[in-house]
């Protein structure tokens, strides 16, 4: 009974431990916006400028794959006019090691993205703190 108690502790602690210490390895600026199956995206919130025309963002965000041990860290503007993204800079690192695996420059398209997809969490993320919410 003793040990079925510490596995219970054990796997509770390690659930709410699990967030921070991925989010500690992508950048300590990076939040939490979202997860789907293995996959967890992150914003980072310091870098995220307003573009003159009022709906844009450029921003840094991260793409964990945890079950691919891969990182994918982007430079994109998000035009939630327009409902579509644009590359800037794409580098792909092993989640454990770090080491850089792909190291790209924008492909120069602009993509376009669904009402349900990542890209409209991240910016629905965005534009809640922006505009005041701590905790969306």
């Amino acid at each position: 009974m003793r040990i079925m108690k510490f596995l219970l502790a054990f796997t509770v602690a390690f659930v709410f431990i699990s967030p921070v210490r991925c989010s500690a390895e992508i950048g300590e600026n990076y939040q939490f916006v979202d997860s789907r199956n293995d996959t967890g995206y992150y914003v980072d919130m310091q870098s995220v400028s307003v573009g003159e025309n009022g709906h844009e963002y450029t921003v840094d965000i991260a793409v964990v794959k945890g079950d691919s041990n891969k990182v994918y860290q982007y430079r994109i503007s998000l035009d939630y006019g327009e409902r579509t993204y644009f590359i800037h800079k794409a580098v792909i690192r092993t989640y454990d090691t770090g080491k850089v695996i792909s190291d790209e420059v924008n492909d120069g398209l602009a993509h376009p993205y669904g009402t349900m997809s990542p890209m409209q969490y991240i910016v629905d993320y965005i534009y809640a703190v922006e505009h005041g919410n701590k905790n969306p």
